[in-house]
C-alpha cells in the first residue's frame, strides 16, 4: 500500500475518481461500500465526495458493472454515512455488497470552474519531471483511506511509483495538453539507484 497524509489541491473538484475502466466510460467515483451496520441490511458506505452526505444528491449510483444502486442515508460520520440500499433487507444480503463501488455520470455532477478537474481526469496523462523528461503514465489515483495517491507505470520498471496528490509532489497539471509534472522524493530515487547498484 501506498497509502500518505496529504493536503487537498485547491483546483481539484470535490469528487474524486480513481477508476481507469470507469473513467473511459465517463463515469467517476463516488464511493465505496463498507461492512454491514446490524442486521437490518444498513452499511457503512465510505464518500469521496466534499461533504459525505453529497454522495446522494447527485442523482443515480452504479456499481462498476453498471447496475444501479439506490441509497437512503440514515447516519453522517465523516467520512463515512449509514446507508440502507434498496432490495437489501438483511446483513448477509448487505455482506455481499462489502468493497463494492459506487459511481455516478459525469454529466451528473455540477460543472467544474476553469482550472479544475476530477482527479480521475489524471488518468492516462504522461508525467514528467521538473526539466520534461519523461517519466512513465498515470494509471490511477488511488486512496486508501488516508489519502490521494497518483500511481504511475514508469518506462522500464516493474513497480509503480506512488506519490501523494500534493503540491510537493505533483507541482503541475496541464489539462491542455495531459501531462502532469512530477517531484520523486528523494528517498525514492536513492533507494531505486542503492537496488540498481545491487542488482
Amino acid at each position: 500500500m501506498c497509502a500518505m497524509n496529504l493536503k487537498s489541491n485547491e483546483n481539484v473538484a470535490s469528487m474524486r475518481g480513481v477508476d481507469f475502466s470507469a473513467q473511459k466510460s465517463n463515469l467517476i467515483l463516488m464511493g465505496m461500500i463498507g461492512k454491514p451496520k446490524g442486521v437490518k441490511g444498513e452499511v457503512w458506505i465510505y464518500t469521496y465526495t466534499a461533504q459525505p452526505k453529497d454522495i446522494a444528491d447527485y442523482g443515480a449510483l452504479y456499481d462498476d458493472a453498471g447496475r444501479r444502486i439506490s441509497i437512503s442515508i440514515r447516519q453522517i460520520k465523516s467520512p463515512q454515512v449509514v446507508a440502507t440500499i434498496d432490495g437489501v433487507n438483511d446483513r448477509d444480503a448487505a455482506m455481499l455488497l462489502r468493497g463494492v463501488k459506487l459511481f455516478t455520470r459525469r454529466d451528473q455532477l455540477p460543472p467544474l470552474a476553469a482550472g479544475q478537474f476530477y482527479l480521475a481526469d489524471l488518468i492516462g496523462m504522461d508525467a514528467v519531471d521538473r526539466d520534461a523528461n519523461p517519466i512513465g503514465v498515470v494509471v490511477d489515483v488511488a486512496n486508501y483511506g488516508a489519502g490521494d495517491i497518483v500511481e504511475i507505470k514508469r518506462q522500464g520498471q516493474k513497480e509503480l511509483l506512488c506519490l501523494r496528490f500534493a503540491a510537493d509532489h505533483i507541482i503541475d497539471v496541464d489539462l491542455v495538453n495531459r501531462r502532469i509534472k512530477i517531484s520523486i522524493p528523494d528517498f525514492i530515487e536513492t533507494r531505486e539507484g542503492e537496488d540498481m547498484d545491487h542488482a
